[in-house]
């Protein structure tokens, strides 16, 4: 087995606020996908990158076959799954999405590379979990990105734009012997059933926006309208504006609400921090509560919850069925800095959840159940 590397160019019109569709090669098992963005200015005094920078410039992405999505990423859930791993891969993909937390120093004259990792499911767990695309339909990776205002500094963003032709998506594939790869295949497919396989997605719930006086502390409600089974859930408190976007604020509390009747509460924000690290591997689930926007690689002010019992991307240890739960939502709390006036704070909820993929042994038509 040998891993191999191809580079598919992006469109030329792809650029902040659009979307490109990237047709991924026929070469064989998918084994990773990250975006190469190349974004250049012409001028010293220009933009300088926000915090989080690559994710936040990842709004979308979804990979389609013949238009029919099989699963998509998002901003805030794509970032988790970096912060997830080990502290010297996490702070290398961080440095090279210009995730460095504070970023200080404005993009160079030139061209800079962003590289953003695309986390989807079946780029997380090897062989046990993947798409042979030599047998499968025609695939696409869609990546769309967000206004560039609301990731970099407002000086001279007219002086800053995406190269699209400097700009490609970099598709890893495992690489197998024909012999052993026919022996992989008549494994898992056959003619006379599907191959039905589990794989992770997500959902966005609409944020609640609400403008609230410095000093302050204030409650915001989401209310959850997830139908699909849930294994976690991120929350994510932000401003938008110059560069605001990636850099969350800490919160006092967090309370999920099923039927009216309190579920999960942390009383404190360093409890969320203290189950995620101690059960599920992770390090991120909490930051300061002085009123600081994020400030360290491990302080990210991204709260998440897992609703089974392991963080595990190729199994399932427990979810939760949105379409089985009333009155579904979360509480979140937290407290505005003491200086700066009335600001609009948004309040974002996003959920991984769990899609059941089907394959056709005989055409490699691939199918989604969105329900268990």
């Amino acid at each position: 087995m040998s891993r191999q590397k191809v580079s598919v160019k992006a469109g030329s019109g792809f650029g902040f606020g659009k979307a490109n569709s990237f047709q991924l090669p026929r070469f064989g098992i998918l084994g990773g996908l990250v975006l190469k963005l190349c974004v250049n200015q012409d001028t010293t005094d220009g933009a300088a990158p926000g915090e989080n920078c690559g994710s936040a410039l990842l709004k979308r992405a979804a990979l389609t076959s013949h238009s029919r999505e099989i699963e998509q990423t998002l901003d805030i859930m794509n970032l988790t799954h970096v912060l997830e791993m080990q502290l010297g891969a996490k702070t290398c993909l961080m440095n090279l999405a210009l995730n460095d937390d504070p970023v200080s120093a404005s993009l160079i004259q030139g061209d800079n590379f962003i590289y953003v990792p695309l986390n989807f499911s079946f780029c997380r767990s090897g062989l046990s979990m993947s798409l042979d695309l030599s047998f499968c339909e025609s695939i696409e990776c869609v990546v769309e990105l967000d206004e560039k205002a609301n990731v970099f500094g407002a000086t001279n963003l007219e002086n800053l734009a995406v190269d699209a032709a400097q700009t490609e998506l970099l598709v890893y594939y495992y690489n197998l012997q024909e012999s052993d790869l026919r022996k992989y295949e008549d494994a898992e497919f056959s003619i006379e059933r599907p191959l039905s396989m589990m794989a992770k997605s997500c959902y966005r719930e609409n944020a609640v926006s609400k403008t609230i006086a410095q000093a302050k502390t204030e409650t915001v409600t989401v209310n959850f309208n997830c139908p699909n089974v849930i294994t976690k859930t991120a929350i994510g408190v932000y401003e938008l504006g110059s560069g605001l976007k990636g850099s969350y604020r800490p919160v006092d509390k967090i309370e999920y609400f099923m039927s009216g009747r309190l579920v999960w509460s942390s009383t404190g924000v360093e409890e969320s921090q203290l189950e995620n690290s101690l059960f599920y591997g992770t390090s991120y689930g909490a930051g300061e509560v002085s009123g600081t926007v994020s400030s360290t690689d491990n302080s990210q002010n991204i709260y998440t919850h897992f609703w089974g019992i392991s963080n595990e991307h190729n199994r399932m240890s427990g979810a939760c069925s949105g379409k089985n739960i009333s009155d579904f939502s979360v509480q979140v709390t937290f407290t505005t800095p003491s200086s700066g006036g009335d600001k609009k704070y948004y309040v974002e909820a996003q959920h991984e959840t769990v899609n059941i993929v089907s394959i056709s042994g005989s055409s490699g038509k691939i199918g989604v159940s969105l329900s268990l």
